[in-house]
């Protein structure tokens, strides 16, 4: 029987997963980009991290353009970097999404473009198999829930608010929606947001009302003036 908990939409834009860790300076530099899930060996990446602490790099900074993906990979990939003695920092891309954002939780400071989207939402669980194999696997997912509403909630501003959120489905936040509840520590300068990125974001789902994440991107489709606002767009 397989099962598979994605903290993500089923689509997610063509884009191939990379996770890639390499040594800059006395740091070690880890792009997770695209989906998660380990189509290469989890344990190669654990190699590639022991060998950078080997090489007696302590500190981490992530750099996460995704939209979510398998949370036990997700999970694996924090127990991974977990094994570093000092601080874990990130920054997002265009996209931090689902399974994305609980990595993005564990490390100390997580800062995100002005135009960059996080979203979170509950876990979702596809099973096959006999009554009391679904049951079992259900028990699972309702643990694995209650697992990233505990991280989401202890971060969080207003209880109240997330708790609404998280029941209704995906929690869309732009950088600074989501340095206002707590799950990012900082906001950094626009970026460019390539058609790769877009096509992510497009795939996940993200309300066309607002698009500002892609706001470059729809004022030359639409031919507006470079200074549109977003109203303008959606008008």
């Amino acid at each position: 029987m397989e099962t598979h908990i994605k903290i993500s939409s089923q689509a997610h834009g063509g884009v191939p997963f990379s996770l890639k860790a390499e040594k800059k300076g006395n740091a070690a530099e880890v792009r997770i980009i695209g989906p998660i899930g380990f189509e290469t060996n989890s344990e190669d990446f654990r190699r590639e991290i022991d060998a950078l602490k080997a090489d007696g790099v302590n500190h981490v900074h992530l750099y996460i353009n995704s939209p979510g993906g398998f949370c036990f990979d997700a999970a694996e990939i924090v127990n991974i970097l977990s094994g570093f003695k000092g601080n874990i920092t990130g920054e997002g891309g265009a996209l931090v999404a689902s399974a994305a954002t609980y990595i993005a939780l564990h490390c100390k400071t997580f800062t995100t473009p002005e135009n960059g989207l996080f979203m979170i939402h509950k876990p979702v669980l596809s099973v096959e198999g006999t009554e009391a194999e679904i049951e079992s696997k259900l028990a699972m997912l309702r643990k694995i829930q209650a697992q990233y509403y505990d991280a989401y909630k202890a971060l969080t501003r207003n209880a109240a608010e997330f708790d609404t959120k998280w029941n209704s489905g995906d929690y869309w936040m732009t950088a600074q929606e989501a340095k206002e509840a707590g799950f990012i520590t900082g906001i950094t300068k626009r970026i460019g947001i390539d058609n790769a990125s877009a096509s992510m974001i497009a795939a996940c789902g993200y309300p066309v009302a607002r698009l500002s994440g892609l706001q470059t991107q729809l004022i030359a489709l639409l031919e507006l003036r470079n200074d549109a606002t977003d109203s303008d767009i959606i008008d």
